[in-house]
C-alpha cells in the first residue's frame, strides 16, 4: 500500500490495485464523478477504476498510471494541468492522457508531479512535459505532453525539499539542473526568490 498526503486530500493506492481517496474536494480530486462538498469526503472511499500500479498526487491534482503502463488524470485543469489537450475548472473522473505510457519513461525517478502539471524523463533521456511551463523559458502552459529543450542526456528527478513549485534534474554526467520556485535558496545563492523560468545547472554545496 502507498499512500499520498497532499496539502488537500490523502489518496491510496493499495495492494489489491485499487486507489481510495478522501478530503477535500474542491476540484472532484476525490475521482467521485462529482466536485460537491460533504462531509462524507472525509470518509475513504474508492474509485470506480481499478488496476493501478503507481499513483502520484500532488494539491488538488492526481496522476496515476495503470497496470498496462497508460497515464490518467483527474482534479483541477484551470491551465491544461492535466495535459488532457483541454482546460476546464476540474476533471471528476480519471481521464486518459493520450500518448504516454509508462513504458517509455526510466524506471527510476522518471516521473514527476508538480504544481498545476507534470514532467517526465523518457528512457533516451528527453525530457517531457505538460501543464504548468517554468521551465522552458516561457510561461505559457503546455497543453500536451511535448519535449522540452534539447538534451537527452537526463538520468532522473530529485526532490530534495519536497517542493510543489520547482523541478530539479539530474544528467547522465551527475550535474544537478533546476528551474521553478528559488523559495530559501533552493535553485540558486540568489537572495531574492526570483523564480527561474528556464532549466539552468545548479551548484549543490553540501554542509561539512
Amino acid at each position: 500500500t502507498k499512500v499520498r498526503v497532499t496539502e488537500t486530500e490523502t489518496q491510496i493506492l493499495t495492494s489489491s490495485n485499487q486507489i481510495w481517496a478522501y478530503g477535500d474536494n474542491l476540484y472532484a480530486q476525490l475521482g467521485r464523478g462529482t466536485r460537491s462538498l460533504e462531509a462524507s469526503n472525509y470518509e475513504a472511499k474508492k474509485i470506480n477504476e481499478e488496476g493501478w500500479s503507481q499513483l502520484f498526487a500532488i494539491s488538488e491534482h492526481v496522476y496515476a498510471f495503470k497496470a498496462d503502463g497508460t497515464l490518467w488524470a483527474w482534479g483541477k485543469n484551470k491551465n491544461f494541468d492535466l495535459g488532457l489537450g483541454f482546460k476546464s475548472e476540474y476533471v471528476a473522473t480519471p481521464t486518459q492522457v493520450a500518448g504516454v505510457n509508462r513504458s517509455q519513461m526510466k524506471e527510476v525517478g522518471g516521473f514527476s508531479p508538480i504544481n498545476g502539471g507534470f514532467v517526465y524523463i523518457k528512457t533516451n533521456g528527453e525530457l517531457w512535459g505538460a501543464g504548468a511551463n517554468f521551465y522552458t523559458g516561457s510561461w505559457f502552459p503546455l497543453t500536451v505532453p511535448r519535449k522540452i529543450g534539447k538534451y537527452s542526456d537526463w538520468s532522473r528527478f530529485h526532490d530534495f525539499m519536497n517542493s510543489e513549485l520547482n523541478i530539479m534534474i539530474e544528467k547522465t554526467d551527475g550535474s544537478i539542473w533546476g528551474a521553478g520556485a528559488n523559495w530559501n535558496r533552493v535553485l540558486t545563492q540568489n537572495p531574492c526568490p526570483e523564480p527561474e523560468n528556464q532549466i539552468e545547472k545548479l551548484t549543490i554545496t553540501h554542509p561539512n
